[in-house]
């Protein structure tokens, strides 16, 4: 049975005005080489020896302006190819840029539905929006989504989250 893309949000924040573009894929063992040299890095990595295990594919973009527009100077990514689980079908996905404090952890449960389902926590440390709305600059913002598979196998992952959620009197999407 195929899914249609389902996405869950769970805001721990009142207000959101990013738009945050995901897709995952899971894969088993590490990917082939194309060169020798390929080959010994795929020799080297710490887990080459467990040919079954399960391996990560990310790509997060958090669009901070909500405009389509890729500003590396506000707007957040996380990506990584070939992640190697820290745990059973838990990974840590690599943010940048690094002085925005921004934290993805993501961990698949193949039991919720046919497909599976990707837990995602992206964690913010920005301590002055949490000055103004908590009066604790120390507290990170956390966004908790979930998304299920686009198939029944379970290996592709993809959704938009908060994107035109921004509209004018009219109902159209606007910049938020």
């Amino acid at each position: 049975m195929h899914h249609r893309l389902t996405t869950l949000l769970t805001l721990l924040l009142p207000t959101a005005r990013a738009c945050i573009l995901f897709n995952a894929t899971l894969h088993y063992g590490a990917k082939t080489a194309n060169t020798a040299a390929g080959a010994i890095a795929v020799l080297n990595q710490p887990s080459a020896s467990k040919a079954r295990d399960l391996r990560l594919d990310l790509s997060l973009w958090d669009d901070t302006n909500n405009d389509f527009v890729v500003d590396a100077l506000k707007d957040s990514f996380c990506s990584g190819t070939d992640l190697v689980p820290y745990e059973d079908n838990s990974w840590v996905v690599p943010c940048t840029p690094a002085e925005r404090g921004v934290e993805l952890d993501v961990h698949w449960d193949p039991d919720i539905t046919e497909g599976g389902v990707l837990v995602n926590v992206l964690k913010y440390n920005n301590p002055r929006v949490q000055a103004e709305q908590n009066n604790d600059p120390q507290k990170d913002l956390v966004y908790t989504f979930q998304v299920l598979s686009k198939e029944e196998k379970g290996e592709f992952f993809e959704a938009s989250i908060f994107c035109n959620d921004c509209k004018d009197e009219s109902g159209q999407g606007v910049k938020c």
